[in-house]
């Protein structure tokens, strides 16, 4: 995705005297949508009632929970680089929108939802199914706006499709009262009208994403005001004591030289990719500026798919539960250059110590971020797909770098001949479980659904153990695709969002991992993959506790497995009671045999896993601890 909004001049279209319902569809249409995330009920019947006539062009899914529509958004606009379109009723069906929306809003992911709301005259009465979305979902939008009148419609969802998808992108919430919905209106769609002015401001004004406007419940957006007095709805002030480009990337040439310099003279320099290197569509010139000064990549766990896994230059993941070559090169560099990437803490570690011998040259398109969490001595605001082909036209020279390099080979061997080993063939369970030996791994399942799949799959993961294993056994070539729940760590995540992955792309192949907690949370997303036969294949880690949680209560509190283990249903008969394939593995010998059938089975299918119950995922840093404090479990 390109997060710059491209601004054409396209033929109006207009149509007289129609309810807002088919204003609201016509404007979806509009702006290219032709797949939305749903579940009707009260307050939104009018607009279903609409969407009965525009089935032929907008397909709709229905989902078994409205917080599984936003997920579902999510992996479709992660996994294709268009804007992911939910919408629930009022009440109960929008407030089961707040995580998947606070999900969003962590991991930049570009979202309209829609929600609708008691009538205008209702407002404030404590009327049925009243439910305030405005203030609700105020700290996790980048706007949030309630439309009133039918009138509103056409330039608050042009708006809204921008502010999500140009900058920072991320959600927004369309609040829709029952009036608007029915009201007429002469339907016009000038979408270069509705957004001069934020076009214009875009060009001097950096959009900060958390510095956003919002409009009250029942009044019109606000707007913000830059330093050189224009409009716009972001709002961020320069710093001052940092290089700037801007979010488009005019004007980048002084700063990209700058770093081109510090690039050329640095002797163990480390590239961090983040999650905006694929926002941008950044990928390639990202290998191309690798390649051309010799310099090793390390990858965030959303930046993971940014740079192909087999290429030389390639690090690993960096972080908390990273390879030890990116942790530990990171920590002995002496340049870091971060693109598109926040310093979580997940992946800094303790942020005193992170690269202590280190410049910091952090390149992103969001303000707010420079400086936030780690120091910064270089920094760049820009696109970063811009800002490195800035950085490369400025002239980034080859250097051989065989000391340096050479220590990536010595911390890959290490990995391969302890954690890599262990995870592939070790034979003693951890103390989580009943007997010794003989269990499936949870990484040696990873690596033969990725040996099968093949680089070019799309890898959707829920979030725990099963992610972490995912994240590192996981390859992925140029075309492939990683789907994951970052910032907000989601449990039931998975299942969801690899059902938008794959309604995004049909003919792609599409594996989620889940582990058995994680997929229980959202498992009545069952119904939506055999309603529409969607074919995601699961691949569950089925280890019967809750893993993470039930790894850190051993290594850091005592292995006092308090509320951690899982009494589970026959998942099997579970699955194929919604008509989906489903068979289980029990024996190392069987998992090439039964992961091939899965991936070859022509719909949905699943595939439970019985792995090691007492399996921990290293390498790990402790909570607190710096890169430097790197786990490998070895001897615990």
């Amino acid at each position: 995705m390109n997060p710059i909004h491209e601004f054409q001049e396209l033929e109006m279209t207009e149509k007289k005297n129609i309810r807002g319902t088919e204003a609201l569809l016509l404007a979806l249409i509009e702006e290219g949508v032709d797949t939305v995330f749903g579940y009707p009920g009260g307050a939104i019947m009018p607009l279903y009632d609409e969407l009965y006539d525009y089935g032929d062009r907008i397909r709709h899914i229905l989902v078994r929970h409205e917080q599984g529509a936003v997920h579902a958004a999510q992996g479709y606009a992660r996994s294709s680089g268009r804007t992911g379109v939910c919408m629930a009723t009022a009440g109960p069906g929008a407030t089961n929108f707040v995580t998947g929306i606070a999900d969003a809003m962590l991991d930049s992911t570009p979202l309209v939802c829609i929600t609708a709301q008691v009538g205008k005259e209702n407002l404030g009465t404590g009327f049925f199914q009243e439910a305030d979305m405005i203030n609700i979902t105020l700290p996790i939008t980048k706007w949030s706006y309630q439309i009133t009148t039918a009138e509103e419609i056409p330039e608050t969802v042009a708006k809204a499709f921008h502010i999500a998808s140009s900058g920072r992108p991320g959600p927004v919430v369309i609040s829709f009262t029952k009036n608007a919905q029915v009201e007429r209106l002469d339907f016009r769609y000038d979408r270069n009208s509705f957004l001069s002015g934020f076009r214009e401001a875009g060009r001097s004004c950096r959009q900060d994403m958390y510095g956003m406007q919002k409009a009250p419940e029942t009044g019109s957006p606000v707007a913000g005001q830059c330093s050189d007095g224009m409009p716009d709805i972001p709002v961020s002030c320069s710093p001052g004591i940092l290089r700037q480009g801007n979010a488009t990337g005019y004007g980048l040439s002084g700063e990209a030289a700058s770093i081109a310099r510090v690039l050329n003279a640095a002797e163990r320099p480390v590239i961090i990719a983040g999650h905006g290197v694929i926002l941008s569509g950044a990928e390639n010139v990202l290998l191309e500026l690798a390649e051309a000064g010799n310099i090793p990549v390390a990858t965030t766990l959303l930046g993971l798919s940014s740079f192909p896994t087999g290429h030389p230059l390639w690090l690993g993941n960096v972080g908390m539960h990273g390879h030890l070559a990116a942790n530990r090169m990171v920590q002995k560099s002496d340049l870091v250059m971060a693109v598109g990437m926040r310093f979580s803490d997940r992946t800094t570690g303790a942020p005193s110590g992170f690269a202590p011998e280190a410049r910091i040259v952090h390149i992103d398109i969001d303000s707010s971020e420079i400086g936030k969490n780690v120091r910064t001595d270089v920094a760049l605001i820009a696109d970063a797909k811009a800002a490195l082909e800035a950085v490369m036209a400025s002239g980034v020279r080859y250097s051989g770098r065989q000391e340096w390099l050479s220590l990536a080979v010595e911390y890959r061997h290490e990995e391969d001949m302890t954690i890599r080993k262990r995870d592939m063939e070790g034979e003693e369970s951890g103390s989580g479980s009943g007997r010794q030996g003989g269990y499936i791994r949870m990484g040696q399942t990873v690596e033969a659904v990725s040996r099968l799949a093949g680089e070019d799959a799309v890898i959707v993961s829920d979030v725990g153990q099963n992610q972490m294993f995912a994240a590192r056994y996981s390859r992925f070539g140029k075309s492939g695709k990683w789907v994951t729940s970052g910032g907000l760590g989601t449990m039931g995540f998975g299942l969801p969002a690899a059902i938008g992955a794959k309604i995004a792309n049909p003919d792609r192949q599409v594996v989620a991992f889940l582990g058995d907690g994680g997929f229980q949370m959202t498992i009545q997303e069952l119904g939506t993959l055999m309603q529409t036969g969607a074919a995601v294949k699961i691949v569950l880690l089925d280890n019967t506790w809750l893993g993470m949680v039930r790894q850190w209560q051993e290594l850091f509190y005592d292995r006092r497995y308090a509320c951690t283990h899982l009494e589970n249903p026959d998942f099997v008969q579970l699955v194929s009671s919604y008509g989906i394939h489903a068979s289980r593995v029990t024996e190392r010998a069987g998992l090439d045999s039964a992961v091939r059938e899965l991936l070859e089975y022509e719909g949905p299918a699943f595939l439970d896993v019985a792995v090691d119950p007492g399996e921990n995922v290293f390498p790990m840093v402790p909570a607190g601890a710096g890169l430097d404090g790197i786990m490998t479990g070895t001897g615990l």
